[in-house]
């Protein structure tokens, strides 16, 4: 597979690897996750959306199981794959994120015995469940909160690089937010790494609804 933003155009020379011809591919599945040749993550998230609703639509047959059991079978089961990687993919088009919110709102109403007329965010506010872009950014922010601390793995720690304090103190714990002129780098997780952490307190505001200072201990805790 051959990794451009750009469209191949004209015939592809071969490529051996001793006296054999390697097929050349637009995507392949890496530890789970389906990479495409452009990295527009269309192929994993169309994988994704469809597995997501299959396992919803399973949960109709056990309706006679209590709610309680059937949140636990969903948030250990079920979620878990869905958020599988969502650090490395969770950085593509908002459109992903807006059609798994709908199938986690509409497994909600699975559960709960809501009305199928009923919105996806009443249901969530209904049910007490958190958006699925909100454990996104918490996997973000704790992400961030321990390269901050220097305790990820080299390769990891690499990708940010934090402010000069000789040149600005106030700011000598954030991160450098770097330019990109193409979409594919704004929305890669070095710059959406970065641009998390300028605003800590902020981007999770729903499930904790408290303070700046709260939010950085919320994250430690949950270390």
């Amino acid at each position: 597979m051959i990794i451009s933003h750009r469209a191949f155009c004209g015939p592809l020379k071969p490529i051996t690897l001793g006296d054999k011809i390697l097929n050349v591919v637009s995507e392949a599945r890496c530890l789970g996750v389906i990479i495409d040749s452009q990295l527009s993550w269309n192929s994993h998230s169309e994988h994704l959306c469809k597995s997501f609703g299959k396992k919803v639509g399973q949960l109709k047959r056990f309706k006679y199981l209590p709610i309680s059991t059937l949140e636990t079978i969903y948030f250990s089961s079920i979620v878990p794959t869905i958020t599988y990687c969502s650090l490395v993919w969770g950085t593509s088009t908002p459109s992903l994120m807006y059609e798994l919110e709908h199938i986690h709102a509409r497994a909600a109403k699975t559960i709960h015995r809501l009305p199928r007329d009923i919105s996806d965010q009443d249901a969530l506010e209904t049910t007490g469940w958190e958006p699925l872009s909100n454990q996104y950014k918490k996997k973000l922010l704790t992400l961030m909160y321990k390269v901050n601390s220097n305790i990820t793995p080299d390769k990891i720690t690499n990708l940010f690089s934090l402010a000069n304090p000789y040149y600005n103190l106030r700011n000598s714990n954030h991160f450098v937010l770097p330019r990109f002129n193409l979409a594919i780098g704004r929305n890669s997780l070095t710059y959406r790494g970065r641009g998390s952490s300028f605003s800590i307190g902020s981007v999770i505001t729903l499930p904790w609804g408290e303070g700046r200072g709260t939010c950085k201990g919320k994250i430690s805790a949950s270390i």
